[in-house]
């Protein structure tokens, strides 16, 4: 099983509303209505999209490691990889153990190392990454 969550999203909208009232030839009274409608078609584009427009940090769970994690919506950098250990502690992987492929968006553990053992629990295994 596996699920993604945005986090949060750091960086402006595409576009402002005095943008966009210049391109629909809006008057200055609908800048609060414009205002609105940006980042709902942004979000709108990202779902179509399946890719982050903006800056955003997103946290993809899993229930255990795969031989590659593909990370989606176009992933920029990897911030923390965590899983729960076989003692059930909550541990934080050194991104020494993993490489990041910017290009492709996977994750795989690096030369000579694997991903560690896990506790099979649900969500045992969190990827915070930015995407946009």
């Amino acid at each position: 099983m596996r699920s993604l969550t945005k986090v949060s999203t750091e960086g402006a909208e595409p576009v402002t509303a005095a943008e966009l009232r210049a391109h629909v030839r809006a008057g200055s009274d609908q800048d609060t209505l414009l205002g609105t409608l940006i980042p709902r078609a942004r979000m709108q584009a990202e779902q179509l999209c399946r890719r982050a427009i903006v800056d955003q940090t997103m946290r993809l769970t899993l229930d255990y490691f795969p031989a590659c994690i593909e990370l989606p919506w176009g992933a920029s950098e990897v911030d923390s990889v965590t899983y729960v250990d076989t003692d059930g502690n909550t541990q934080t992987l050194s991104s020494s153990i993993y490489r990041f492929d910017a290009d492709s968006g996977r994750l795989t553990p690096s030369y000579g190392n694997v991903w560690p053992d896990i506790q099979p629990v649900t969500g045992a295994v969190k990827v915070t990454y930015g995407a946009g």
